[in-house]
């Protein structure tokens, strides 16, 4: 089953928030390869040009990318966006 997280205002990281990027487009996050997802609060502020966007939750997800091999990427929604988390959320917990 896969999930799609719409792109806006929507970052994501793949190395604990070191460098953080927007998604250009949807993401869509395949349920049978996930190991592990930990939803948390946060409160960071991202520059994006001129403008600064505060980031206020955090999915953290453990992928399988290959048989005994996982990665993780940490999306970050924007308060404007949390209905979009909590869907996640409420998707994933059942």
């Amino acid at each position: 089953m896969f999930i799609k997280i719409d792109a806006k205002d929507v970052a994501y990281s793949e190395d604990a928030g070191k460098s953080m990027q927007f998604l250009e487009s949807s993401y869509y996050l395949n349920l049978n390869q996930l190991i592990k997802i930990e939803f948390k609060d946060c409160l960071i502020d991202k520059r994006v040009v001129k403008n600064s966007i505060r980031l206020e939750h955090l999915i953290k997800l453990y992928v399988l990318v290959e048989e005994g091999v996982w990665n993780f990427m940490t999306l970050y929604f924007t308060k404007s966006n949390y209905k979009e988390f909590q869907r996640i959320k409420k998707i994933v917990k059942k």
